[in-house]
């Protein structure tokens, strides 16, 4: 395999420039997203950002703690592997297929398999990572890295809750690198050709919807198609079940409940700790109601109206 390209540096290259050199193409952490297996993005919403349709995402003080914390995590990395990884600061890309996109942490050289990369990730406490296997998502973009550098092995190191590093060795699995590139290659169609990907379950894609589509065209209308009679079908019986078990949560709670009383914390006999609390909490609030009777000029001042999509079915089938 021909070595990578190398698109830009990324040691003062803007955030704006970065942004756009990561519209040219699927990134690794685009891959796993684009693949269905992130549980935090869908697909619909990766096409958006390549198309330039969908808004940044503000940089979270957990995503700044995740980039400080890097070089703490290349640090352990060393002390633990006896490996010291190097920073390789470009943006890279696939040989033969530009659209393969690489931003890596780090590099570091294994006596026996040569040079490979190092992914360094901040993790908080539970059960995403364990001591053999990192989140599938994490896997992918390994894989997707692999590819894209032609490197040996990907090791995702992990610092757990701030106490903790998990190391998991991913080398490059030539079947599954095969059906991620098929995957990307295809969305990457889609992207040229702007025709969005289907849609799924996921709060992320309903989020991308509303970017989609933020209103409606007043007296509007539209025919839907005869595969629509089955979804709306499930979704009819979807929500039947739904508040079945929303009266079944409510009902278990209720009875627990009553068994506490006014106890704050209960207890199973044999367990140290509590199961259950159900403690007095207060919040202040802004009472907008009596600020409209007695300010009405002040309240006014202060009002905003906001628009949204509300959305309902007429008919049940």
């Amino acid at each position: 395999m021909a070595q990578a390209v190398s698109l830009a540096s990324t040691k003062r290259l803007s955030r704006d420039d970065w942004l756009e050199i990561r519209r040219q193409g699927i990134g690794s952490s685009d891959a796993a997203a684009v693949a269905g297996l992130n549980p935090y993005r869908s697909p619909l919403s990766v096409y958006l950002d390549k198309r330039g349709e969908r808004p940044e995402e503000e940089s979270t003080e957990r995503m700044q703690l995740g980039i400080l914390m890097e070089p703490v995590i290349a640090e352990l990395y060393h002390r633990r592997t006896g490996t010291h990884p190097r920073r390789r600061n470009a943006v890279l890309a696939h040989p033969d297929r530009p659209w393969m996109l690489a931003n890596l942490d780090y590099e570091a050289k294994d006596p026996v398999l040569g040079w490979g990369l190092v992914e360094c990730k901040n993790s908080g406490y539970g059960k995403q990572w364990d001591e053999d296997e990192a989140p599938v998502m994490y896997i992918i973009q390994a894989l997707h890295q692999l590819e894209v550098t032609g490197r040996a092995f990907c090791d995702l190191a992990a610092l757990i809750g701030g106490a903790k590093l998990v190391i998991t060795r991913v080398l490059p699995d030539r079947e599954a690198i095969a059906g991620l590139v098929q995957i990307e290659a295809d969305f990457w169609q889609r992207v040229q050709e702007e025709r969005p990907p289907e849609v799924d379950g996921s709060p992320d894609c309903a989020q991308a919807l509303k970017i989609m589509y933020p209103q409606a065209a007043p007296g509007s209308e539209v025919i839907l198609p005869d595969t629509a009679r089955a979804v709306l079908r499930d979704l009819t019986t979807a929500r039947k079940v739904l508040k079945a078990c929303e009266a079944d949560v409510t009902r278990c709670e209720n009875e627990i409940k009553a068994l506490m009383g006014d106890a704050e914390r209960a207890y199973l006999a044999g367990i140290e700790k509590p199961v259950v609390t159900w403690k007095t909490s207060s919040s202040t609030r802004l009472d907008a109601k009596r600020l409209a009777a007695e300010e009405p000029e002040l309240a006014a001042r202060f009002r905003s109206v906001t628009e949204s999509r509300r959305f309902l079915v007429k008919e049940s089938l």
